[in-house]
C-alpha cells in the first residue's frame, strides 16, 4: 500500500504538481478554526 501511494506522489511531482500539506500552526495566535484556515490559504496563495 505504501509503495502505491509513493508512486502516485512521484507521478504527481513529475507532472509539476505542488505538494502542500495543510500544516496548522498554533504559534501565530489564531483563536478559531476560520483563522487557521485563513492562515493556511494565505500560505498557499503566497
Amino acid at each position: 500500500m505504501f509503495a502505491s501511494k509513493s508512486c502516485t506522489l512521484l507521478r504527481s511531482l513529475a507532472g509539476h504538481a505542488i505538494i502542500l500539506p495543510p500544516m496548522l500552526t498554533f504559534y501565530n495566535g489564531c483563536r478559531t478554526t476560520d483563522e487557521q484556515v485563513d492562515h493556511v490559504v494565505g500560505k498557499i496563495l503566497m
